[in-house]
């Protein structure tokens, strides 16, 4: 049995005449409404709110606002109390934690822990600001070691000059030393600039004592070879002993056995003052070298032959790069940085 087909004026009229999808789409739609198939959007949305016709003990509970707000501040409050058993509390911290957790606003919440990091935002910079500076040990126990391989490299121009412990510290910051302060703080600078002093004096006094015990009668087996001494000089420190160090631990000696009663203050005064006689006399540097060359022969001939052996020296393109570093600081004519630190 055919069936008539729909006359052409009982078609829905097509919202785009040139799309044959549209028309088509169009058509179903007509008839599924004539037959009832198709509901329109706002029955649906009624029927969700519609529970007249189904069964009472079938219908879903409603909850309120202000229920759903007093149990979750019940647990809010619970959770709270849980986790602050945990805790060791001031008594004002405990009044405080007890307050916030009485809040059940939300944006109250944020207002205490932004207010609360305020505080100690402002508690720390106090801190700060009112703590005195001081060194870390680390940052002593390098100002130390660089203060040490000062006082022996072999390329020193000067072992008492106030302007060391700066010309130390320029080089270590050459060498981006991590921990000192910025050089506009000066408060603390002169508390770096006074351990590198101490470590500078201490090395002076060890190195003194080991050669005044050579310039004395051998005594109980105490060798003084030059290499011995240098190496006794050098001790547990970083420093390396080079050939170049060899002659100035030499010129060291020749100045104590020229020199044989100065107390250590005025020894080192006197070292530095026939350093510069040196340079005067012998503005060269080849003829420097000539010169300290000399002095060290004459401690070979006095002392003995170094022992090389029991005290290998090294190479001075082996010694660590640091060391070359000092070593350049402090043979530089000009010293390169100034500091109010007196030895």
């Amino acid at each position: 049995m055919s069936s008539t087909p729909p006359r052409e004026d009982s078609l829905p009229p097509s919202s785009s005449p040139g799309d044959p999808m549209r028309s088509v789409i169009d058509l179903v739609n007509a008839r599924a409404a004539s037959s009832g198939l198709v509901r329109s959007r706002s029955e649906y949305e009624g029927d969700d709110d519609d529970e007249s016709n189904i069964d009472p003990s079938l219908r879903r509970p409603r909850s309120t606002n202000t229920e759903l707000t007093v149990a979750t501040a019940t647990n809010f409050l619970m959770r709270g109390h849980a986790i602050k058993r945990q805790k060791t509390f001031t008594p004002e911290s405990d009044r405080d934690f007890e307050e916030f957790l009485r809040s059940n606003n939300d944006a109250e919440h944020k207002i205490y822990i932004y207010s609360g990091l305020l505080e100690c935002r402002d508690l720390l910079k106090l801190l700060t600001q009112s703590s005195e500076y001081r060194m870390s040990e680390t940052l002593k126990k390098t100002a130390a070691d660089y203060a040490t391989a000062f006082v022996l490299a072999p390329s020193i121009l000067f072992y008492k000059k106030k302007s060391g412990p700066p010309t130390v510290l320029a080089a270590m910051r050459e060498l981006n030393i991590s921990g000192l302060p910025a050089s506009c703080e000066t408060g603390r600078c002169d508390v770096v600039l006074t351990a590198i002093a101490k470590g500078m004096t201490d090395i002076r006094y060890h190195v003194k004592d080991k050669i005044a015990n050579t310039v004395k009668k051998c005594e109980n087996g105490v060798s003084r070879d030059i290499a011995t001494l240098t190496q006794a000089c050098i001790g547990n420190s970083k420093a390396k002993l080079t050939a170049a160090l060899l002659i100035r631990i030499a010129f060291l000696r020749w100045v104590m056995a020229k020199y044989p009663k100065l107390s250590s203050e005025k020894y080192w005064d006197q070292v530095d003052t026939s350093l510069a006689d040196y340079r005067q006399q012998f503005p060269g540097s080849g003829e420097m070298q000539i010169a300290f060359r000399v002095i060290y022969d004459e401690d070979l001939k006095k002392y003995g032959a170094p022992d090389t052996t029991n005290n290998p020296t090294t190479a001075s393109h082996e010694v660590d790069s640091w060391l070359r570093t000092i070593n350049v600081h402090a043979g530089a004519l000009a010293p390169t940085a100034a500091g109010p630190v007196e030895e």
